[in-house]
């Protein structure tokens, strides 16, 4: 049980006012952006209790799925992941909110929200064929957000229509203007408006970082994109590295799921944290504790082990800043053909603006 109970608008009144008319914005409610904060809060929430159908039409499926299991479980929870970047539409609105504790995380909706739910979600997710097309197309764009980082609309556009040649420039944009996630990743940039992935953090470092790169866009299969495009846990493309990865999380985790949630999640760290393999090393191989007993032999060999085959899958896995290339592809293509003689001090010719000798020259 919990200590108290929220209503919706004190949910949404949590979040900062101009977040608020932005959420209302890509949600299709009429909010004023002058309109204050508590009073926004208000006419939103108002909306979702009096239409939870026309919230349910703007959000993933994974989303949908999710309210319903809250809807249907004893106190309006689910258990969530550690790994999950918590960034589903449900919290990014402001609709759920957390509980951690040490033996488990969960996330709740409260109870006007689970009561207006109630009667629609099940029928809605019954119906779920009849949006079965606009889940692919919306599978489709964010998968190439994901592998790319981030798209003009004209690239975005570009790259749909050599996976999906029936479905009209329209009709994509009926897609994106009707998704809160896809909607979401709209971003003004210097010379017009960009979309990047929902996984982007620093998004200002991300553009200086791709502005001058001249690199060609990398080809992906277009089952490499519908993996990608998973709202959640978004897979990268399969590789001989990948493979060998999963030999090894054989070893910590006991299902096939859990395995793809960790490369999920190292694939996006590493396209947001810098130096991640520093980071993963400090993370998930401290120093032990004066008190805690020391590693022994084998532990020490399996933790090495494990944190080589980790840096080792980064080096193939698609980065932002190379356009969906991976470093070992870079390397392959331009490194190979330098001359022996290049300057452990020059710019690295693979475009990531490091020296060569902290770059591929490390290798």
């Amino acid at each position: 049980m919990r200590d108290h109970e929220l209503t919706l608008t004190e949910m949404l009144a949590k979040n900062a006012q101009k977040d608020i008319v932005r959420n209302a914005n890509l949600l299709k409610i009429s909010v004023s952006k002058y309109e204050k904060k508590t009073k926004a809060a208000k006419l939103v929430a108002d909306f979702i209790l009096n239409e939870p159908l026309a919230l349910l039409r703007h959000l993933p499926e994974k989303d949908v799925l999710k309210l319903q299991r809250m809807v249907h479980s004893p106190n309006n929870e689910v258990p969530i992941n550690s790994l999950s970047h918590q960034n589903d539409c449900i919290a990014r609105i402001g609709l759920s909110d957390f509980n951690y504790t040490e033996e488990r995380n969960i996330e709740f909706i409260y109870s006007d929200l689970a009561e207006a739910l109630t009667p629609v979600i099940d029928d809605y997710v019954n119906a779920r064929e009849e949006r079965a097309a606009t889940q692919q197309h919306e599978q489709l764009i964010l998968g190439l957000l994901n592998l790319y980082g981030m798209l003009t609309l004209r690239q975005l556009v570009d790259l749909f229509k050599e996976y999906d040649t029936q479905t009209s420039e329209f009709e994509l944009f009926e897609t994106m203007y009707n998704s809160y996630l896809l909607h979401s990743t709209e971003v003004k940039a210097p010379n017009g408006f960009v979309y990047v992935s929902p996984f982007m953090e620093d998004i200002d470092s991300a553009m200086k970082k791709m502005k001058d790169l001249k690199l060609t866009m990398a080809e992906f299969t277009l089952d490499e994109v519908i993996a990608a495009g998973d709202s959640e846990f978004p897979m990268p493309p399969s590789s001989i590295f990948i493979k060998e990865y999963y030999s090894i999380l054989y070893c910590i985790y006991p299902t096939k799921e859990e395995m793809d949630q960790w490369v999920s999640f190292i694939w996006t760290g590493d396209n947001y944290i810098t130096d991640f393999g520093k980071i993963i090393s400090l993370i998930f191989f401290p120093k032990p504790e004066p008190d805690q007993p020391k590693l022994d032999k084998e532990q020490i060999k399996f933790s090495n082990s494990y944190l080589r085959a980790t840096l080792s899958l980064i080096a193939f896995l698609p980065k932002w800043r190379l356009k969906g290339h991976s470093p070992y592809e870079i390397y392959q293509k331009k490194i190979s053909h330098l001359p022996p003689e290049i300057s452990l001090e020059a710019p690295c010719p693979c475009g990531s603006g490091k020296k060569y000798k902290n770059c591929c020259g490390n290798n």
